[in-house]
């Protein structure tokens, strides 16, 4: 009998070679077979339909994940200068996140446009 272990250690192989992901109504969590600064960076991972005819909000809807709550958090542009202030004291920035010279640009341009903005 396999540990959990092992088969955690397999799945992208089961993924690859066992699965048919076109065919079944599931959403997958995925992270991508190759990883590069900025993935390494952001620490993130994908969500993707496993019904190429399915979006990925459709697929969360199915009975399967009627158990699941999924929150989608719509944010006012309004909001957006504190936040961005907010993100910026906890040193998360395009910079931050990227890592490299298009991230300190828009890290800057970011800047720029929040500190332009008129104040309420």
């Amino acid at each position: 009998m396999e540990t959990r272990a092992s088969v955690y250690s397999k799945q992208d192989k089961v993924f690859d070679e066992t699965v048919d992901r076109f065919a079944y109504d599931i959403a997958w969590v995925t992270e991508p077979k190759r990883h590069n600064e900025r993935l390494d960076r952001q620490g993130g991972c994908f969500v993707i339909s496993g019904n190429g005819d399915k979006r990925i909000a459709d697929a969360l809807d199915l009975p399967l994940y009627s158990a699941c709550e999924f929150i989608k958090y719509i944010i006012d542009q309004s909001l957006y200068p504190a936040i961005f202030a907010l993100l910026r004291k906890m040193n998360v920035t395009s910079k931050s996140l990227y890592g490299d010279l298009d991230g300190l640009a828009r890290s800057i341009r970011m800047e720029m446009q929040v500190y332009s903005l008129p104040t309420p």
